[in-house]
């Protein structure tokens, strides 16, 4: 047969793709509202490989889809800091094909951390296979980071040793700290079901504590600093000192207490008022003290050198040398009991009479007290120019010169003595110097001659009541200085005392 005028058949076969080309319409829909949002969203498939990420994925991870296609987020997105056991949680949940969530640590391309919260999704075919998954990612680091501060905040007022309260407008606990569970003796449950009227004494009467956040903590911008006590559970009370602070949050009050326990501080204020009663009784006995010396034993003193001129010009012509030689040392020692008297007097007031602080003019001040001691021709005294000003005691401080500059001469056993005086500048405070040449002082000595009464010549070598170094160094030390020696026995020593630089 001739096929040539057969006719051609053609088979047509029609496949229906309306589902698909619905899945592929919701899929461009869903990436454009995924791509709008600001949460990162993926695509995996049956195996959690990526297959699509949307921008907020991008702007999270800081990682590009063409960079993340085919491999599994885990991979990139953890790393060593990132809890194991949340990771293989997240791993069983897969297996089980579940929808759960979780907040995990990942780390974005930079190396950047950050934490999400992310919910995953199996998607299953008709048959009930995974076919792939969604997963939704929030980011959640502020939210972390906040609840890691109140976490931190909790722990350090749960350990402060003052008790923390929170209450509301009622006086009820929101939350109190284990220090009030320790010092008042109840357990945290007990403590939780009470009020702040029940330990707080200052408000006794109930309705005080309405007109106290009403009239006091409400109004007060800083807060309040009130005192009360508190009571224990065994009835016994102990003051505190409380600051509290009214808090408005969403349209409810609250008031924040801090209450510290003050009964060391209260027994310390105490006993210092009492030793500062008992320093003035003391004072006003040492002022009458000096009183009776000043006026009780001078006048004898004075009788008896008076006496002893008296018999001097009286019975001249019939005393030989030795009765004259005795009236002489007594006038002497009667002197010598006077200086001493006034010595005493004048070191007892150091550091209990204050003088008023005043801008000195040191280089007045030095020059003032060698006129003043005319030293005379014997003697080469150099005074450096232009020392400092400083700020110290009136009188006092040409106290201090007038004693180290004197004995510099007095006690000066060369044929020309040379007497240096200057300042060295030791940053926050001026050191000023007296040195000589004289005999020099051994080291042995150099704690002795500061000491009271002390003296390296005999008294009747030198006259001396050994206190005058001694009111140099109570001097000084009471302006906040220090005094010290060097000395080169033979060659001469060198006085240091230090004067704070002071602003009047």
């Amino acid at each position: 047969m001739n096929n040539e005028n057969k006719p051609i058949q053609f088979l047509f076969i029609s496949i229906d793709i309306t589902e698909r080309k619905n899945a592929e319409e919701k899929l461009r829909n869903l990436s454009l509202v995924a791509d709008k949002t600001d949460n990162g969203v993926v695509i995996t498939d049956a195996k959690g490989r990526v297959e699509w990420v949307n921008a907020g994925f991008t702007r999270m991870t800081e990682y590009e889809l063409d960079e993340v296609r085919n491999r599994k987020p885990g991979l990139f997105l953890q790393g060593k800091d990132t809890n194991p056991k949340t990771v293989n949680y997240i791993r069983e949940q897969l297996k089980l094909g579940n929808h759960f969530e979780v907040e995990i640590l990942n780390y974005a391309k930079s190396g950047r951390a950050y934490w999400v919260n992310t919910q995953i999704s199996p998607i299953k075919n008709k048959v009930g296979e995974i076919e792939s998954y969604i997963a939704i990612q929030l980011d959640v680091t502020k939210r972390k980071q906040n609840e890691l501060k109140l976490i931190l905040l909790e722990r350090l007022l749960q350990h402060s040793s003052d008790i923390v309260q929170i209450v509301d407008r009622n006086g009820d606990f929101i939350f109190i700290n284990l220090a009030a569970s320790t010092k008042l003796g109840y357990t945290m449950d007990e403590l939780k079901k009470m009020n702040i009227k029940q330990i707080e004494l200052l408000f006794k009467d109930p309705t005080k504590w309405d007109l106290h956040v009403e009239n006091d903590l409400k109004k007060s911008e800083n807060g309040k600093l009130v005192h009360g006590e508190l009571r224990m559970k065994n009835g016994e009370s102990y003051p505190v000192e409380v600051q509290a602070n009214y808090v408005e949050i969403d349209g409810k009050g609250f008031v924040v207490a801090l209450s510290r326990d003050v009964s060391s501080r209260l027994e310390m204020e105490r006993k210092k008022e009492e030793a500062l009663q008992n320093l003035r009784i003391a004072n006003q006995e040492l002022n009458d003290f000096a009183y009776i010396v000043s006026h009780d034993l001078k006048a004898p003193l004075r009788a008896i050198g008076s006496l002893a001129g008296w018999l001097k010009t009286d019975y001249e012509s019939k005393l030989d040398d030795e009765g004259k030689n005795i009236l002489t040392l007594l006038d002497q020692r009667t002197h010598r009991m006077h200086n001493l008297i006034e010595g005493v007097l004048n070191y007892s007031r150091v550091g209990r009479v204050k003088n008023n602080l005043i801008v000195q003019n040191t280089q007045q001040v030095v020059e003032s007290v060698v006129d003043a001691l005319s030293p005379g021709d014997n003697f080469k005294i150099e005074v450096q120019q232009n020392l400092p000003d400083v700020i110290f005691e009136d009188i006092k401080y040409g106290q201090v010169f007038q004693n180290l500059i004197s004995n510099a001469i007095k006690y000066n056993d060369k044929k020309i003595g040379e007497i240096k005086i200057g300042v060295n500048d030791l940053g926050k405070e001026w050191e000023f110097f007296v040195s000589d040449n004289g005999p020099g002082i051994e080291e042995q000595h150099f704690k002795k001659i500061f000491q009271i009464f002390q003296t390296l010549k005999p008294r009747d070598e030198y006259e001396s009541t050994g206190i005058g170094l001694s009111i140099v160094k109570k001097i000084v030390e009471s302006n906040g200085g220090k005094i010290r020696v060097t000395s080169e026995v033979g060659i001469g020593s060198t006085f240091y005392f230090t004067v704070p630089k002071k602003q009047k």
